[in-house]
């Protein structure tokens, strides 16, 4: 074997070596860490008429039916699907905006699912970050 494909193959090995030991540190690093993340909390006011505490959450919105802004479970969408092709995870990005016309047809999983004509739930709540996103996968799924 030539010295060339030698070492190919050693820097080759040493490459995969690397991401498999970096990787491991990662996981290791995200075990230890992500339970200490605490939610992102918006401060909830007593008698909010749109937030209410949540222990695991940190906050999540009333469920209310004025013109349709929220589904039954308070996410932004005209109805509490039980099955959707998409699922949409995100803060307010993703709710969408809170006044308008229309704000319900104006977030990105409503134009989404007109555009790529399937149904998309929207699970967007102001101030939700990644600890929130992985405490909703279950009812996502």
């Amino acid at each position: 074997m030539s010295h060339r494909v030698k070492n190919i193959i050693t820097n080759t090995l040493l490459t995969i070596c690397g991401v498999v030991v970096a990787t491991v540190i990662g996981e290791i690093a995200l075990g230890i860490g992500l339970p200490y993340f605490e939610p992102v909390s918006i401060r909830v006011e007593e008698n909010d008429p749109v937030l209410r505490p949540d222990p695991v959450l940190g906050h999540v919105i009333v469920p209310w039916s004025y013109d349709g802004d929220n589904d039954a479970r308070g996410f932004k969408n005209r109805a509490a699907l039980e099955q959707a092709e998409v699922v949409a995870l995100g803060d307010s990005q993703t709710y969408g905006p809170l006044i308008g016309s229309d704000g319900m047809d104006t977030s990105w999983p409503a134009e989404l699912s007109r555009i790529a004509s399937t149904s998309v739930y929207n699970m967007g709540v102001l101030g939700y970050g990644a600890g929130q996103y992985s405490a909703l996968l279950d009812k996502a799924f």
